[in-house]
């Protein structure tokens, strides 16, 4: 059994999905280094083959970029692909008063 996780990275040349190998038993220091170091091969056009293929799992989200709705896509073999985005309200009261709520939804 095994945990291979894909995370996807916009990159200039379009979305890759790099896969983080083993991550159940990775500490969160080791995924967080290995997903900074997938990034980087991503965006400088370096990754192999074998650095994309082999996950169960991939990781999405548009949050970052202000996105609030996409409709993820499950690629064999993997199992699912939980989709995570930001919903952010808001509103303004009379007397000058501003409250901003966010709301992190996510989806699998």
């Amino acid at each position: 059994d095994y945990v291979h996780i894909g995370m996807a990275v916009d990159t200039p040349a379009g979305l890759m999905v790099p896969v983080i190998r083993d991550a159940d038993k990775k500490s969160i220091y080791d995924i967080a280094r290995e997903t900074i170091e997938l990034a980087g091969k991503a965006r400088d056009q370096k990754l192999t083959a074998a650095d994309m293929s082999g996950g169960c799992f991939t990781i999405s989200s548009l949050g970052s970029i202000g996105g609030t709705q996409f409709t993820p896509i499950v690629n064999t073999p993997e199992v699912a692909r939980p989709q995570v985005d930001i919903v952010m309200i808001e509103v303004s009261i009379l007397g000058g008063f501003r409250v901003s709520i966010t709301r992190i939804n996510t989806w699998a």
